[in-house]
């Protein structure tokens, strides 16, 4: 399909025929191997996934806006006062530290939501992937930033912690996969500092990926990435509605 064919489309049959491009010679996060899970055509939703991405993204156009979002399980709706205030306060914070990121309070049970809000006006391709890229390479690092802030339930243990070390493991592999695609450093650079990373730190962690690349599993015939049993126990539980 040409660029003036997917003109033609309304943002939500074009955004539709993004994700499924699949196109690996591309450098851009959306040309990659996406499958689309569930879809409500009449509230012009969906829930897409990425093999190596741990978490589902959320699209959600409401002319002329999109929204992005990666849900995170965490409901506060019962929290108890003190502690809502605390991370509450966490989370305005972070939203002036975030340049394009921002977490919202969705649902009757005031679900902790991170979301970027896209006007369709002058939206591109590029741009939109953009958006997509801080978010994926944002997310988690987002989260592991607010302390006190549990997302995921365990019904053997209770609440369960993604720890920075682990949310650092997935952000370079994430790094890795957009390097093998042939994306500059200095672009994966901007996503980070956009999803509120200091510049060096960014640097700092986009260069130690450089330095000492990651092995990114390959996907099999059913287009599926084999884990590890270590793997899986890594991701994070977030999901989408």
């Amino acid at each position: 399909m040409t660029g003036d064919e997917y003109e033609e489309l309304d943002w939500y049959s074009r955004l539709k025929k993004w994700f499924m491009n699949n196109n690996e010679e591309s450098d851009m996060v959306i040309d990659a191997e996406w499958k689309i899970l569930d879809v409500n055509d009449n509230a012009q939703k969906m829930m897409v996934v990425q093999p190596n991405i741990p978490f589902p993204i959320g699209v959600h156009v409401t002319d002329p806006v999109i929204h992005i979002s990666i849900f995170t399980t965490v409901e506060t709706y019962d929290w108890e006062k003190p502690k809502k205030a605390d991370n509450f306060r966490a989370l305005l914070v972070q939203n002036d530290e975030s340049h394009f990121i921002k977490f919202v309070l969705m649902g009757r049970n005031d679900e902790i939501v991170l979301r970027v809000d896209l006007d369709t006006q002058y939206l591109n391709k590029k741009e939109f992937n953009t958006a997509l890229s801080s978010l994926i390479h944002g997310g988690n690092w987002c989260l592991t930033k607010l302390e006190g802030l549990y997302y995921g339930m365990d019904e053997m243990e209770g609440e369960g912690v993604m720890n920075e070390e682990k949310a650092l493991e997935t952000l370079k592999l994430g790094i890795q996969i957009d390097l093998n695609r042939g994306r500059k450093t200095k672009d994966i650079i901007r996503d980070l500092v956009t999803a509120g990373m200091e510049q060096d730190l960014a640097a700092q962690i986009v260069m130690e990926v450089v330095e000492n690349p990651i092995t990114v599993n390959k996907c099999n015939d059913q287009g599926e990435y084999p884990i590890s049993k270590e793997e899986e126990e890594s991701k994070t539980d977030a999901y989408i509605h």
